[in-house]
């Protein structure tokens, strides 16, 4: 057995380069996780690596309202709610925080 060597393919990965450049071109529009699964033919799980890998973000300064709510969130965060934080006049999301404890809701 042996494996055969690709320039567009990394070692040891599954998804070629291309693909993932094409993944995050499409995370750049405002198209859902599902929907890039579902063109690209791999796993939503896939797309929100590809997405926390390489994709950074600014957050967005608070206007003068602040909304705020916490929802049961994805598996592979740490806490059990999410906390999201969203500008009504904006129609904004300004962030979206791993969990809902004080601590980490003062640090930001």
């Amino acid at each position: 057995m042996f494996n055969d060597s690709l320039p567009t393919l990394e070692a040891k990965k599954s998804l070629s380069l291309a693909l993932k450049l094409n993944i995050i071109e499409d995370l750049k529009q405002e198209i859902s996780f599902t929907n890039i699964s579902i063109k690209r033919h791999v796993s939503i799980q896939t797309i929100i690596d590809i997405f926390e890998t390489y994709v950074s973000y600014d957050r967005r300064p608070f206007g003068d309202f602040l909304c705020m709510d916490e929802f049961k969130k994805l598996k592979h965060l740490k806490g059990k709610y999410a906390f999201v934080m969203f500008d009504p006049n904006a129609h904004k999301i300004n962030d979206i925080l791993e969990d809902r404890i004080q601590s980490t809701i003062d640090d930001c």
